[in-house]
C-alpha cells in the first residue's frame, strides 16, 4: 500500500503537478507584496501593515482552501478510472495486493501531495505575513491550518470514490456539484434570516450534513481570530456559513464523513470489472 503511495506521487509530480503548485505559491507571495492603497495611506504605518496582513491572511487562507480542493480534485477524478481504461490495474492486481490497498494506496499518495503543498503554501503566506508586519505574531494561522486541511482530505475522498465508476470530466463535475450542495448552505441560512422561512433552513440543515463544508468554514474563521479595522479595534471575522456556531462534535461528523465516502469507494472499486 506505501509503495502504490509512493507511486501516485511520483506520478502527480511526473504530471508536473509540482510546478502548478509552485506556481499557487508565487501567487500566494505575490499577494503580501501588494502596495497600500485608499484610507490605509492615512494611517500609520504600523497600523495600516496590521490591516493589510490581517486582510491578506484572511484572503490567503481562502486561495488555500479552494487550491487545495481543486488539486484533489483533479488528481483523483481520474485515478482509478483512467488507469482502468490503459489496462494498469489490471496488472497490478493480480499480485498479492487487496483492491482495498490499492485504493487506499492511490488515496495516500494523493493526499500526501496535497497536504505538502497545502503546507508549503501555509508557510510562504506565514513568511510574507511575518515580513511585512513583524510587530505581530501569525500563528494563527497555524492554528486554522489543521481546518484548512479538511479541505483536501474531504474533496479527495469524494473525488475517488466517484472515480471508481466514472470517467475523469464526470468525476471532477460529480465534486463540484457536491462543493455546491455545501456552500448553498451559507445562501440558503441567509435567505433564511431575511425572509423568515423555516423550510430554508431545514434545506440548508440538509446541505451541511450532505456537504460538510460549512462546518470546517466555521472552525477556520474561528481559528483565525479577529480581524484588525481602521479604528485601531478588533472585530471577528464574518464567516460566508452564518447561523450556527462551530462545535467540537463538527470534527467527529467530518471525520465520520470521509471514513464513509472511503468505504464506499473501496467497496464500489471492489466490485467493478476492470
Amino acid at each position: 500500500m506505501l509503495t502504490l503511495a509512493r507511486l501516485t506521487l511520483k506520478e502527480a509530480l511526473r504530471r508536473r503537478a509540482g510546478w502548478l503548485a509552485l506556481l499557487v505559491a508565487v501567487l500566494v507571495a505575490a499577494g503580501g507584496f501588494v502596495p497600500l492603497t485608499g484610507r490605509l495611506l492615512l494611517l500609520p504605518r504600523d497600523q495600516a501593515d496590521r490591516i493589510f496582513v490581517g486582510l491578506y491572511v484572511f484572503l490567503g487562507t481562502d486561495i488555500l482552501k479552494f487550491f487545495g480542493a481543486v488539486f484533489g480534485i483533479a488528481l483523483a477524478s481520474g485515478a482509478i478510472s483512467s488507469e482502468v481504461d490503459r489496462g494498469v490495474l489490471s496488472t497490478i492486481l493480480p499480485k498479492p495486493l487487496t483492491r482495498t490497498a490499492v485504493y487506499a494506496g492511490k488515496w495516500l499518495g494523493i493526499l500526501g501531495f496535497v497536504l505538502g503543498s497545502l503546507l508549503v503554501w501555509a508557510l510562504v503566506l506565514f513568511v510574507v505575513a511575518t515580513l511585512r508586519d513583524p510587530a505581530h505574531s501569525h500563528r494563527n494561522l497555524f492554528a486554522a491550518l489543521p481546518c484548512l486541511a479538511l479541505y483536501p482530505i474531504v474533496f479527495t475522498s469524494l473525488a475517488l470514490c466517484f472515480s471508481t465508476f466514472s470517467a475523469f470530466p464526470l468525476a471532477a463535475g460529480l465534486s463540484v456539484m457536491a462543493a455546491g450542495i455545501g456552500w448553498a448552505e451559507g445562501l440558503l441560512r441567509f435567505l433564511e434570516r431575511t425572509f423568515a422561512i423555516q423550510a430554508l433552513g431545514v434545506f440548508a440543515s440538509t446541505a451541511s450534513y450532505a456537504m460538510p463544508i460549512g462546518r470546517m468554514a466555521r472552525w477556520t474563521t474561528k481559528q483565525l481570530g479577529p480581524f484588525p479595522t481602521l479604528d485601531g479595534k478588533t472585530i471577528s471575522l464574518s464567516s460566508p456559513f452564518p447561523g450556527q456556531e462551530p462545535v467540537p462534535v463538527d470534527f467527529g461528523y467530518i471525520a465520520g464523513y470521509v471514513i464513509l465516502v472511503f468505504l464506499v469507494g473501496a467497496v464500489v472499486f471492489g466490485r467493478r470489472d476492470l
